[in-house]
């Protein structure tokens, strides 16, 4: 990640007279790729009406998530339920403590028109290495992670040949 922002910042500029005018590396040629590239979009949402409980059974124990995303009914993006927020709630008010009393709602999002670099700036600026990606209404698509984004010098690759 730290990576990923120097070259952001850096952009074309170096240090060294030795660097060729025009040379992309492998990180500036991913980030002018459009968000699409690194979405996931099946992925776990959690209601707001759910229970800490219920989030911490499903989500933290039972899909090993540190950070949730929080969709209504329809389809509407409220938040970030994040596993240290809703396991600092006493024991015996989980089952009646509701997930979007708790969600962080200040939470970073990116929009579907977004390049990869506009995630990764983003992320790196609000220290998250996970994105939620929403429409033009506000509605939930999927998210983008650190992971993926990393990992898409991989696919990237396997492609070429």
């Amino acid at each position: 990640m730290a990576t990923a922002a120097a070259q952001l910042v850096i952009g074309r500029a170096s240090f060294s007279r030795a660097q060729r005018e025009g040379r992309l590396g492998h990180l500036e040629r991913r980030f002018d790729l459009p968000i699409s590239a690194v979405l996931a979009t099946d992925v776990p949402t959690v209601p707001p009406d759910a229970t800490v409980e219920e989030f911490l059974a499903v989500h933290a124990l039972g899909g090993r998530r540190r950070a949730v995303p929080v969709v209504d009914a329809d389809n509407r993006y409220r938040g970030v339920a994040l596993l240290d927020v809703m396991t600092a709630v006493a024991s015996d008010e989980r089952g009646s403590t509701k997930v979007e009393q708790l969600a962080h709602r200040g939470a970073p999002r990116g929009l579907t028109t977004w390049l990869v670099r506009d995630a990764v700036q983003v992320m790196q600026a609000e220290g998250t290495d996970l994105l939620p990606i929403v429409d033009g209404d506000d509605r939930f698509v999927g998210i983008v992670t650190t992971g993926d984004i990393l990992r898409l010098d991989e696919i990237l690759e396997k492609t070429k040949s």
